[in-house]
């Protein structure tokens, strides 16, 4: 399973696909350290802190330290690496109720990203602004959102709606419209498949 298709079921809270997903071979070990960091942030979307805490070990023992001259695409693997434990100790404090922990490690999650040089697509998929945000938000805010999903679609591992024709405007005075699939229903939430990753 190589990082993008990884990035991707995380991207759309596919955590028992992650969970299924075998090891990558040896001779790819960015990638199976990254299947760690993709089950632990899994299995803390299920609430599931215990598995969580243990696959997070696995990753900062199997990630290593790497050369400084190991790549991602366009970024240094040491640098994705760290960013990348920084973002799952801040879902799992989160998880366990500690807001001041995940904030601190959120921010230095965003420290790292900042960092970064921008490609398509990008050796980190998850932003991490976006994580900090949703732990970081004033209590009258979270009070205010209660009842909604704790994060927005596009970020709580929800799929998106159905594809559907659209007719949409013709070009110049023809006036000819045509029809093609455009995805439908961001905010139509289809929750029963899996419980939302908070903040990751």
């Amino acid at each position: 399973m190589m990082l993008v298709e990884m990035e991707a079921m995380m991207r759309f809270g596919m955590w028992e696909d992650i969970l299924k997903s075998p090891e990558p071979a040896a001779y790819h070990p960015i990638s199976r350290a990254y299947r760690h960091f993709a089950r632990a942030s899994a299995y803390a979307a299920m609430d599931k802190i215990a598995d969580a805490e243990r696959e997070r070990t696995l990753y900062l023992v199997t990630r290593g330290p790497r050369p400084e001259k190991a790549m991602m695409v366009q970024n240094p693997a040491h640098k994705v690496l760290d960013l990348a434990a920084h973002t799952l100790a801040g879902e799992i404090a989160y998880r366990k109720g500690d807001t001041s922990a995940a904030v601190s490690e959120l921010t230095q999650a965003v420290e790292i990203e900042d960092t970064l040089r921008y490609m398509e697509p990008p050796d980190w998929f998850q932003p991490s602004r976006h994580s900090l945000g949703a732990v970081s938000s004033p209590p009258a805010a979270r009070r205010g959102r209660e009842g909604l999903p704790r994060r927005p679609p596009a970020l709580a591992g929800e799929r998106l709606g159905p594809l559907r024709p659209l007719t949409v405007p013709g070009d110049g005075a023809r006036g000819r419209g045509r029809q093609g699939p455009v995805r439908q229903g961001l905010g139509q939430r289809r929750t029963s498949r899996s419980r939302r990753h908070a903040c990751a």
